[in-house]
C-alpha cells in the first residue's frame, strides 16, 4: 500500500508539474501574443498618426515649389503689364500719325508758290524813288 501510495503521489506531483509548466508556456505564450498585438497596434496607430503628416523634407520641398510657382506667376504678370504698356504706347503713336497724315493731306492744297511771311516783308518794303 506503501508503495501505491508513493506511486500515487509521484504521479500527482508528475502530472501538477507537467500542468504548472503547461500553464506557464500556455501564459508565457498569451504574454507573447498580447506584446505582439499591443506591438502591431502601436505600430499601425503610428503609421495612420503620421500618414497624413509629411517629413520635413517633404514639407521643405512643397514649400520651395510652391515658391518658385508663385515667382514664375509674378513674372508673368509683370511681363503682361510690360506688354499691355507697349500696346497702349504703340496705340497713342498710330494715332499721332493718323493725325500727322491728316494734317499733311489738308496742308496738301496750299499754293506751294505763295511768298513766305519774311519774304513778302522783304518785297514789300520802302520803295526808292519818291524824296
Amino acid at each position: 500500500m506503501r508503495k501505491q501510495f508513493i506511486l500515487a503521489a509521484s504521479a500527482l506531483l508528475i502530472s501538477a508539474a507537467v500542468t504548472a509548466q503547461t500553464s506557464q508556456q500556455a501564459q508565457e505564450q498569451t504574454r507573447t501574443k498580447a506584446k505582439t498585438e499591443v506591438r502591431t497596434q502601436t505600430q499601425t496607430q503610428d503609421q495612420f498618426k503620421n500618414q497624413g503628416q509629411m517629413t520635413k523634407a517633404q514639407k521643405q520641398a512643397r514649400n520651395e515649389e510652391r515658391k518658385a510657382l508663385k515667382k514664375q506667376q509674378k513674372e508673368m504678370k509683370m511681363q503682361q503689364k510690360e506688354l499691355e504698356k507697349q500696346q497702349k504706347q504703340a496705340e497713342m503713336n498710330q494715332e499721332r500719325y493718323k493725325d500727322q497724315d491728316r494734317t499733311a493731306t489738308k496742308n496738301q492744297g496750299v499754293n506751294k508758290a505763295a511768298p513766305q511771311k519774311n519774304a513778302v516783308k522783304a518785297a514789300n518794303g520802302p520803295k526808292g524813288g519818291k524824296k
